[in-house]
């Protein structure tokens, strides 16, 4: 991994131990409790959403980001047994399901889209060197004598 995924990776399971860490599990307040991992999971599903824009060029970088950030939270929001804990986690698993289509779907797009634009700048030259050809070839043929016109 390079230096910038190994951020990433470890900016992401820093966010993705938050709500167990800032919130713990008390049982005899499962609503209340819910409601702050709710909101915390909420912050770091937006952090996600702009990573996915932001790092949508290097794939490996982004999941590195996005499944400890996501993965850890939504199973460990499952395996707590109650039912709200659990189907918050379950939407967490979903969001990283769907936010990781649409991640590899950007990638591809961005990478054709650069393609693209590198053969536009390549046939553009082609076509600035074909011009300057022919005009090169025009400036080298003699100009032939024309007769007077009515003469």
């Amino acid at each position: 991994l390079n230096t910038f995924a190994l951020s990433a990776l470890l900016s992401g399971m820093l966010w993705g131990v938050a709500p167990m860490i800032m919130i713990p599990h008390e049982p005899d307040r499962v609503v209340e409790y819910t409601l702050y991992r709710g909101l915390v999971m909420m912050v770091v599903c937006g952090l996600v959403a702009g990573a996915t824009l932001a790092y949508a060029a290097s794939l490996r970088t982004l999941f590195c980001y996005i499944v400890p950030a996501l993965l850890p939270p939504g199973l460990y929001l499952v395996f707590l047994g109650d039912r709200y804990n659990g189907v918050l986690g379950g939407f967490v698993l979903l969001f990283l399901a769907y936010i990781s289509t649409v991640a590899v779907r950007m990638h591809l797009q961005l990478r054709r889209y650069l393609e693209m634009e590198y053969q536009l700048n390549r046939l553009r030259a082609d076509i600035d060197g074909t011009r300057n050809q022919t005009i090169r070839n025009i400036a080298a043929v003699p100009a032939a004598r024309v007769p007077p016109a009515g003469g």
